[in-house]
């Protein structure tokens, strides 16, 4: 697994690679981030055990799609849907 740490607005993005799943950070030491799915399949993006992404077990990402989530107590929040409105160009360090 590839994960390349890069910023957009100032905040974290996390461009991940090469696999299907992905487990986010706990929450309590998290800030809001980005996660885009670099790969060529599907992105399942989980949180950590005993967490959610907006009630759910997980998010899924096609390829080339980006969220935003923000930890809110021991959960995690989607504040942008995955959509591809995230161009590489606009993340810089790419």
């Amino acid at each position: 697994m590839a994960i390349s740490t890069n910023y957009h607005n100032g905040m974290p993005c996390y461009a991940i690679s090469g696999v299907t799943s992905y487990e986010l950070p706990a929450c309590e030491a998290s800030e809001p981030l980005y996660v885009r799915n670099d790969g060529p399949d599907i992105l399942v993006v989980s949180p950590a055990s005993g967490q959610t992404i907006d009630s759910g077990a997980s998010a899924s990402l096609s390829p080339n799609d980006c969220m935003l989530i923000n930890p809110i107590g021991t959960d995690w929040v989607l504040i942008m849907q995955p959509t591809d409105t995230l161009a590489i160009s606009q993340i810089q360090g790419r």
